[in-house]
Parts: C-alpha cells; structure tokens; sequence
C-alpha cells in the first residue's frame, strides 16, 4: 500500500505519524503533567521515564493497528479515521485545561513514579487512539511507531526544559483553535475522499 497524506500526496507515514500525533499532544494532559513533573526533578529522571513509557505504549497502539488494518477494508477504516479526526478536532477546542500534579520526596523512585504516572495518563488517550488509527491506515507499523514515538519525545522533551514557562510563551487557547482546526480540516478530507 502506497502511503498518502489524506488530499494524494505521497508521503512516509513515518512523517505523517510524526505530524498528527505531535499535534494531538500539544496542550494534552501528559504534556502537562511533564511540564509540572520538570518542576520537582531531574531532567534525566523524567526524559528516561517518559521514552520508557512512549515507547510501549506506541507500541501496544501500532501493533493492534496494523492488526486491524489487515483485515478491515480500507473503505471503512477512511471512515473510522475520518470520525476520529474530527472528534479530535471538536475534543481540542472544549476540553477543560488540566495539570496533573505528583507528590513524592523519594528521589531513587523518581523514574518509576514518572514512568507509572505517564503511563497510565497516556493509556487510552487522543495520542494512542491517533497511532492506533494511523497503524490501521498505512502498511507500515514500523514507520508508524518510530514517528509517534519521535513526536511524543519532542513535544515532551520541550516540555521538560520549558517547564511552566511554556505557557506564557503560547495561550492555551490558540494552540486548542489551531489544533482544532487542522483535525477538522483532514477528518472532513478523509470523509469526502469516501464519497468522491
């Protein structure tokens, strides 16, 4: 399968995963959590922790993907992705600001506590539904993986060194309409490619 960026034009899905998922965790939860974490230890502890957890949970989401999209026609996942893309778009722009907070003195836990915390904020969220939904999409789980992973790495690892600073840099409230506006945009593409 030819791998194409929603409107034809062909594109690695290394570097479409790295987009779209990149774009789903700007402003969400863990990336808060990260920022509030970056703010208690050490960086290393943290970068280690959530790499650590990135790369499972990637993982997990590629792997029953590409399951899916071996047996599922294409017809039907275009369609599922569409709908995905959209509530992503309309979830964006009316999802409350969270900041997630921890609460621990034990240095020698650090990695674990923030491994464990990313963790379970992560499982199930807009993130790992997206690489989950691009697995299904493309024929290239490998591809897939390696891109979300690289895109919740650099959101994350600005978010270290950024740490609370990064909100006045940028209004919550634009990054949610810019980021509402592209899921809307490619979900509605998605949708019309079916119809066409």
């Amino acid at each position: 399968m030819n791998p194409d960026f929603l409107i034809g034009v062909n594109i690695s899905p290394a570097l479409v995963s790295l987009f779209f998922v990149f774009l789903a965790e700007l402003g969400d939860k863990t990336q808060f959590l990260t920022i509030g974490l970056s703010t208690k230890y050490k960086k290393t502890y943290i970068f280690a922790g959530i790499l650590s957890a990135t790369i499972i949970l990637m993982g997990i989401a590629v792997f029953f993907g590409s399951l899916i999209g071996n047996v599922i026609p294409m017809v039907y996942i275009n369609f599922f992705s569409g709908i995905i893309f959209i509530f992503f778009g309309i979830n964006s722009f009316f999802e409350k600001e969270k900041e997630e907070k921890i609460h621990s003195n034990d240095a020698k836990k650090i990695f674990l506590i923030v491994f464990t915390t990313f963790f379970l904020a992560e499982l199930g969220d807009k993130t790992e539904v997206m690489a989950f939904t691009l697995a299904a999409k493309y024929d290239s789980p490998l591809q897939v993986w390696l891109g979300s992973t690289l895109a919740m790495i650099s959101v994350n690892t600005i978010s270290i060194f950024l740490g609370y600073y990064l909100k006045n840099l940028l209004p919550q409230k634009t990054i949610k309409i810019i980021s509402s506006a592209v899921f809307l945009i490619f979900g509605f593409v998605l949708l019309l490619r079916i119809a066409i």
